[in-house]
């Protein structure tokens, strides 16, 4: 037998989805509304304070993504192919660094 291809994550995932629906639940859908921007993505005064304690602009930003794929879709970076330049834009307005 060949070794087994394994993406991190990825084993999460319920095996009785097929190959698209597994797919879908590491993306963030790219025509998200401000409204589910603002829902999904908007940090708490504490994730604020925890953001802030990284000194470099982008230690900042890259751990404030982290923290809010983690939020929702509930995901790493590592398992999300790309983040929507309207989702970064507004992670970066929350934490003071240029988009």
């Amino acid at each position: 037998m060949g070794e087994k291809l394994t993406v991190p994550g990825y084993d999460k995932i319920p095996t009785y989805l097929n190959p698209e629906q597994r797919h879908a639940l590491t993306q963030i859908p790219s025509d998200l509304s401000d409204r589910d921007i603002a829902r999904h993505y908007t940090f708490t005064e504490k994730e604020r304070e925890l953001i802030n304690r990284r000194r470099r602009a982008s230690h900042r930003i890259g751990f404030a993504v982290q923290l809010a794929l983690l939020k929702f879709p509930g995901r790493t970076l590592m398992e999300v192919k790309e983040v929507p330049r309207a989702v970064l834009t507004a992670i970066a307005e929350q934490v003071d660094v240029p988009a």
